[in-house]
């Protein structure tokens, strides 16, 4: 029996020929770039704690100095347990993304067009499937909430347990699952108010996906709640971004210092930190710097053009409030904007980085899903006008995933595997490595090769002064030091650079080296022999530049 003109359901589609071209395409390209793809720092980081510590050590202790939720650390100690090796991690998250991209195929309203063009765009395609991090699992969870909303949460128990899923991600992916739960919240009232049945709690299925939603809540809470002595870069972002609404709430000036910036005292015989820039910018300044965070937190995931990704998230805001909501699967109305506008609100006054921008693009594509128009009614001019704009949109990312796919072939992502095959060369010498970013070494061998580091990963606390101990570790003339840093990019470095200038002083401090190590190894008998360095790709361009500074004694070389 064919739909009524009237009616807002979802026509049933079936997997097409479009569907099959655009699964081959997504493989190929994903394939192509994992082959290039050499692993960074953060993507070791995750893959040396679940190698070292087991579950309950990874619940307990290991994710807490992450100030992460632990379900990506567990899931890669169980590819440990099942000896999968550090490449075949990459592998094993690009088909999870895969699996997220065939929910999308499957199950999305879009035209045939749009689902061939999506799934290549750069998040997709490139930074959340190739980059071995939390956020790949996003993409299937993400998807599959869409599609579970789209029915009208028909499956309250399987909602739960992939929102619990999902807030046990990443702090991106705990508000993405507040927001997707108060969707399905508004849902089921609006359901039971219609049908006059008794109240939702009484229900044992929405009672049983109640339980386990906050079950997971709690566990997400209690594994990511950092410790007194937690000195992670999250850690301090997050202190720092309470800072800054505390301050905007009480109409303080905002101070522009980095926000990995933190206050570092030293004892006699330690090195003594260099401090980042620190600006007070004027009331107008001020001002200007909290509008272009704000556009950029829009914009940035969506386009380069900045304006154009206004013109985008216009374009979702009509489609969100001139969508019919009916009690059959179909558009959700303006409440399917809840999840994406959450997380655009949280992040204009958090840390956002460039890379944590892809949980924006799927908040963005997902928004779309629960307000396009049922698959049963002809498209509108709105949103013909609006499916060209996502049309334009995709041609212009899919540039950023060739990009980040031809440059790979040329330079490295990261340098860790060029070091670490440098230091197989002579595997008696004692090495010191000095700064985070070190850590992209040891994921290649099967030891912690460092001598000044006791740690099998890099552990954020306080009480660690590795880089600060430089000293009495060059004291010792290790064979080989590795000074690891990184540095911004001239526009990609911070979400808010699409809409105002950055500071010159950006890069002020050479290779982010703020204890002055390589110089003081270099006054100390050493001199720097070689520099791996690796990009990390970013739209046209990249976001940070990471190398590896090797330093060997003078007597050691003609």
């Amino acid at each position: 029996m064919k739909p009524s003109p009237t009616t807002t359901s979802d026509r049933t589609r079936c997997w097409s020929r479009w569907d099959t071209l655009a699964i081959l395409l997504y493989a190929a390209v994903v394939s192509l770039e994992l082959i290039w793809h050499k692993p960074w720092a953060d993507e070791a980081q995750a893959w040396l704690i679940a190698r070292s510590l087991g579950f309950w050590q990874i619940v307990s202790h290991g994710v807490r100095y992450e100030s992460s939720p632990a379900l990506w650390h567990c899931f890669l100690h169980l590819l440990v347990l099942l000896h999968v090796s550090y490449a075949g991690m990459g592998w094993v998250a690009a088909f999870l993304a895969g699996v997220g991209i065939v929910i999308f195929l499957r199950w999305s309203p879009f035209p045939a067009v749009l689902r061939v063009l999506l799934p290549l765009t750069f998040w997709l395609a490139y930074q959340d499937a190739v980059i071995a991090r939390s956020y790949v699992l996003f993409t299937p969870l993400g998807f599959a909430a869409a599609a579970l909303l789209r029915n009208r949460v028909r499956r309250p128990v399987l909602l739960a347990v992939v929102l619990a899923l999902c807030a046990n991600l990443s702090l991106h992916g705990f508000i993405a699952a507040i927001g997707l739960a108060a969707v399905a919240a508004v849902q089921a009232i609006r359901d039971q108010r219609l049908q006059k049945g008794p109240a939702l709690w009484r229900h044992p299925r929405w009672a049983a996906a109640l339980l386990i939603l906050l079950a997971g809540a709690v566990l997400a809470v209690y594994s990511a709640y950092p410790p007194s002595d937690d000195s992670s870069p999250t850690a301090r972002n997050l202190a720092r971004s309470v800072e800054k609404i505390r301050d905007q709430l009480h109409g303080r000036p905002v101070a522009q210092a980095p926000l990995l910036a933190h206050t570092v005292t030293s004892q006699p015989g330690q090195l003594l930190p260099l401090p980042y820039p620190h600006h007070h910018p004027t009331p107008l300044q001020a001002f200007h710097l909290r509008m272009a965070r704000i556009l950029g937190t829009i914009t940035f995931p969506l386009s380069q053009v900045g304006l154009f990704g206004l013109v985008l998230f216009g374009s979702l805001c009509w489609a969100g409030f001139h969508s019919s909501a009916g009690g059959d699967p179909g558009p959700l109305g303006w409440i399917g904007l809840i999840p994406y506008l959450l997380l655009v609100l949280i992040f204009t006054s958090m840390y956002l980085a460039p890379r944590h921008c892809g949980m924006l693009m799927m908040g963005f594509l997902i928004a779309w899903w629960l307000v396009w128009p049922a698959t049963s009614q002809p498209l509108s001019r709105g949103h013909r006008i609006a499916a060209a704009l996502l049309i334009v949109m995709s041609i212009e990312q899919i540039g950023w995933t060739v990009h980040a796919l031809v440059a790979s072939m040329h330079t490295p992502s990261d340098p860790g595997a060029a070091t670490a095959a440098f230091l197989r060369r002579d595997p008696r010498a004692a090495v010191d490595g000095f700064y985070y970013h070190s850590i992209d070494v040891l994921p290649y061998f099967s030891h912690n090769i460092y001598v000044n580091q006791s740690s099998p990963y890099w552990l954020w606390s306080t009480r660690q002064h590795i880089d600060r101990d430089a000293p009495a570790a060059i004291a010792k003339h290790p064979g080989i030091l590795v000074v690891a840093g990184w540095n911004w990019g001239p526009r990609d470095s911070a979400v808010s650079y699409d809409w105002i200038r950055p500071y010159r002083d950006l890069n002020s401090i050479w290779n982010n080296d703020r204890y002055g190590i390589a110089a003081y190894a270099e006054a100390h008998g050493y001199r720097q022999t070689n520099a791996f360095c690796g990009d990390q790709f970013m739209r046209f361009g990249y976001s940070e530049r990471t190398c590896n500074i090797i330093l060997e004694p003078e007597a050691a070389k003609p």
